[in-house]
């Protein structure tokens, strides 16, 4: 199993313990010890920003379009799996899950519905963060079981995608409204 967390904006992965089993002791050997231990391992991850990542359905198609685009579909895709996680779990309380459900619908549809220039990018990126630590809250409680931290998982993961995309439209000057690009202030000073 693969547990994941996304703290600040930074996928963070925990480690899984596995059974390996020791050699086995015979005539001639000087193992005394049979039996089993658990050591540590940490499982590979898929980059977080590829379509082979741990939360990316097969059935989803990797968005292409602006940043702001793009992370509306993510958390769209957060929305989804929120809504597939909650289908059988109740670990969540209704009014809980009706608030992250409608912050992160609303969040999608303005992404994918305004002009790049009237997103507030420091905001949504805060935004996301808070509802994946409230999600998390619920993951360390005793009473998650293995499939709701999975479930969990996926849309922390829906809305670590979603804050990429949103860094690195952020990070771009071609893309983003947010900066000048070097030949419009060399314009403004001849």
């Amino acid at each position: 199993m693969n547990l994941s967390r996304i703290y600040n904006g930074e996928l963070q992965r925990s480690t899984t313990w596995q059974q390996q089993q020791e050699p086995q002791s015979g005539p001639g050997s000087d193992t005394s010890q049979q039996g089993s231990a658990c050591s540590p391992s940490v499982e590979p991850p898929n980059p977080p920003d590829q379509p082979g990542s741990s939360s990316f359905k097969s059935e989803r198609e990797w968005p292409s379009g602006t940043g702001t685009y793009r992370a509306g579909v993510h958390l769209g895709y957060a929305v989804e799996d929120l809504d597939d996680m909650t289908k059988t779990s109740h670990l969540i309380p209704n009014e809980k899950v009706t608030e992250i459900r409608n912050s992160m619908s609303g969040l999608s549809t303005t992404l994918k519905e305004k002009n790049a220039t009237d997103v507030d990018v420091a905001a949504t990126i805060k935004e996301t963060k808070r509802l994946g630590n409230q999600l998390y809250y619920y993951q360390d409680k005793p009473e998650c079981s293995d499939i709701e931290r999975r479930g969990i998982n996926h849309v922390t993961e829906s809305l670590y995608h979603a804050r990429e995309a949103l860094s690195e439209w952020e990070s771009t000057p071609s893309e983003s409204a947010n900066s000048i690009a070097p030949s419009a202030l060399n314009d403004a000073d001849g």
